[in-house]
């Protein structure tokens, strides 16, 4: 049996290594600017995902349990869209010749909470499919990544950010590769 002076001692190690691994895990790039020889004046965004969820936002529970786990499928609100849209804008050329209509598909879009005894987790998966179409050509460029973070006690102001962040950083991705 474990006496307090033990338990205290498991419990002040676990919080001090759970403070060392909180930081994002994404790539961390500066998004320097891609400089696309296109317009994009025209930015459709379709959400192809069925599984969306109800609610507002992810339920992060108060005290989590090892193996607890929640898959939450965000609405494409007004916001989510606009990081999208604008990470085109601020990579593509409004004074190019090229006209282009440009089409986003969500194909996935997801938080996930997860616990174990010592940590909780919160998940970003983000698939996006982009359809460029210009002087008669069209491209299609599949991107998709996966961050996380792990912390001793998850809040939803850095779950949000994540997901924020991973949104600009997966269409990032993707308007990348239009480059090569």
């Amino acid at each position: 049996m474990l006496n307090l002076k033990t338990i205290t001692l498991i419990i002040l190690t676990t919080s001090l290594f759970s403070c060392k691994s909180s930081k994002l895990i994404t790539t961390r790039e500066d998004y320097t600017k891609l400089h696309l020889d296109f317009k994009s004046n025209d930015i459709f965004i379709i959400d192809e995902r069925t599984n969306i969820s109800e609610e507002d936002d992810i339920k992060l529970p108060v005290f989590s349990l090892p193996k607890q786990n929640y898959d939450f499928h965000p609405k494409l609100n007004k916001d989510y869209k606009n990081i999208i849209i604008n990470t085109i804008r601020e990579n593509s050329d409004s004074n190019s010749q090229n006209n282009s209509k440009i089409t986003v598909f969500i194909l996935d879009a997801k938080k996930d909470f997860s616990a174990t005894l010592f940590a909780e987790k919160e998940l970003v998966a983000i698939k996006l499919k982009l359809v460029i179409e210009m002087n008669g050509d069209q491209s299609e460029i599949v991107e998709s990544a996966e961050f996380y973070r792990k912390s001793m006690d998850i809040n939803y102001k850095k779950f949000e950010k994540l997901f924020r962040r991973s949104l600009k950083e997966v269409a990032y991705n993707a308007l990348k590769k239009t480059k090569s």
